[in-house]
């Protein structure tokens, strides 16, 4: 019944103003993939262009899809604001990058330990010559006289053998990775609409009331994600098997089958992005009362602590009691909407 509800919410959301989120959502994942494809000129440049300038434009057209609900309209000037809003130090580290890419750094080198090993010994089986071209990667590694071409050339010798096994070990468990990291920037963006609506909050604060707020309730929380959002982690998954398969079949290079493979996730899931930031902001609607009870206790614990430690002037007393106050009404009533009308406010 619940569920219903949410999809309901979700459905109302995007109904509001189906064309702008049309157009909001190709708009941001073109951008997005267009982002993604400087791999394609200089490799794994992503480590650097998906903090910098992805996540800013995802975090863009959240923003933006907020205010389509106050009736404001997408410009190119608001675009650029909330663009730049990202790096504020209210929203800076909403998604906690360093420690997500840690966590899905992780996940990759368990995928990639896991795969290897169990295809190292049927490549060694099945292919007499593949621990000689093994031995022969490596000498040309530690001569320190190659080049670029010089490895491309041994990786597609044998008939592509040793190109085969590191595709078969990098590729997928890279892309099993980014999509982990995908789910937990996605996960956090909840965060965005809080500060939308809470005036007076930092980075540090708001990450404190999402872990609090979530106490006992991450599998509900995941469970209604998931049955929002499955369709886009099934074009991710889509994405990046065809696009891979592409740069395999046109380039024989890992660097071009990993970027197209990358272009591929974000130019099939952009055509659920007009549904996706419906489906947030519902999700984020349903649990609002969670986070406000948490902010207030993480607030009043807070002022208890500090009442009992320290001597607070009443100036600093009246400012922290000035954070309960915001919190008298719910996050997603009216009192928020000058926020929502411009994201700056908040």
């Amino acid at each position: 019944m619940q569920r219903s509800k949410l999809k309901q919410q979700a459905s109302e959301y995007y109904h509001h103003s189906p064309l702008s989120c049309w157009i909001l959502g190709l708009t941001s994942g073109a951008l997005i993939a267009a982002v993604l494809a400087f791999d394609l000129l200089v490799p794994f440049v992503s480590f650097v262009t998906i903090p910098l300038l992805a996540i800013p434009i995802y975090f863009s057209a959240v923003i933006q899809h907020v205010m389509l609900k106050s009736e404001n309209q997408i410009t190119m000037s608001t675009s650029l604001r909330s663009f730049a809003l990202y790096f504020r130090r209210d929203f800076f580290g909403t998604f906690s990058i360093i420690f997500n890419f840690l966590k899905s750094l992780i996940v990759f080198l368990i995928c990639e330990t896991v795969i290897s090993m169990v295809a190292s010994m049927f490549y060694a089986l099945l292919n007499p010559s593949f621990q000689a071209s093994v031995e022969s990667l490596y000498n040309l590694l530690y001569s320190m006289e190659y080049g670029y071409q010089d490895i491309i050339n041994l990786m597609n010798a044998n008939n592509y053998l040793l190109l085969n096994y590191v595709v078969i070990c990098f590729v997928p468990s890279y892309f099993v990775a980014l999509i982990f990291f995908i789910y937990n920037v996605s996960r956090y963006s909840m965060m965005i609409y809080y500060k939308m609506h809470l005036r007076r909050s930092d980075a540090r604060f708001s990450r404190l009331v999402y872990q609090f707020a979530l106490r006992g309730k991450r599998m509900e929380v995941f469970r209604a994600y998931i049955s929002l959002n499955w369709p886009l982690y099934l074009l991710l998954i889509l994405g990046s098997i065809g696009g891979s398969i592409f740069g395999y079949f046109f380039f024989h290079d890992l660097m071009k089958i990993v970027a197209f493979g990358l272009v591929g996730m974000a130019a099939l899931a952009m055509f659920f992005l007009p549904f996706y930031f419906s489906n947030q902001q519902a999700l984020y609607g349903m649990y609002a009362p969670t986070y406000v009870d948490a902010t207030k206790a993480v607030t009043a614990s807070l002022i208890g602590n500090l009442q009992a430690n320290m001597e607070l002037s009443k100036e600093e007393e009246e400012r922290l009691k000035e954070t309960l106050s915001d919190l008298d009404g719910p996050l997603n009533d009216s009192e928020g909407e000058d926020n929502k009308k411009d994201p700056e406010g908040s």
